[in-house]
């Protein structure tokens, strides 16, 4: 199918560098008179962002050797620990403008301010509880998935069954 912008998009793959190199080109049409006879791309600047979940799989291409997948708690320890060294950072950062070792940053005080109102204020009691629930719900809705899969297998081979009867 033909489209009226197209882009170009090379990913590097090799990772020579420990990066995956993207680049990314928008198309000009070339016109002779009001003809159209060719497409010229033009390279423009990629921001490449990700999601957690793309995150750790970017990391596990990153790495040369990888004996099997993380686990889901090995991911989750993996986004724990940078969340604490990010916090540390920042703490840090805090601490030491409060000590008038480093200028303070109005933009930057705003930023965190605005980043710490926006994280729910938990008891412990109340974030286990909030934990426990959202596993039982996942829990729950594997059971159901295995229990919808071996009922479709059960009705398939009383089918085979049926059909072979007759």
């Amino acid at each position: 199918r033909e489209v009226t912008n197209p882009i170009h998009l090379t990913v590097d793959t090799a990772m020579t560098d420990q990066t995956v190199d993207v680049e990314a080109y928008v198309s000009t049409s070339l016109h002779i008179g009001d003809k159209p006879v060719a497409t010229q791309f033009h390279q423009i600047q990629v921001d490449l962002r990700m999601m957690e979940a793309d995150r750790v799989g970017y990391q596990l291409l990153k790495s040369t050797h990888t004996e099997a997948l993380p686990t889901d708690l090995e991911c989750l320890q993996g986004s724990v620990s940078r969340l604490l060294e990010m916090l540390g950072t920042a703490l840090e950062y805090v601490e030491e403008v409060m000590q008038g070792k480093r200028p303070e940053n109005k933009t930057l005080g705003r930023y965190l301010m605005d980043t710490l109102a926006t994280v729910p204020r938990l008891t412990t009691e109340n974030f286990s509880k909030l934990f426990n629930d959202s596993v039982q719900d996942v829990l729950l809705v594997m059971y159901l998935a295995n229990l919808t899969r071996s009922q479709l297998v059960l009705a398939e081979k009383l089918n085979v069954g049926a059909a072979a009867a007759i």
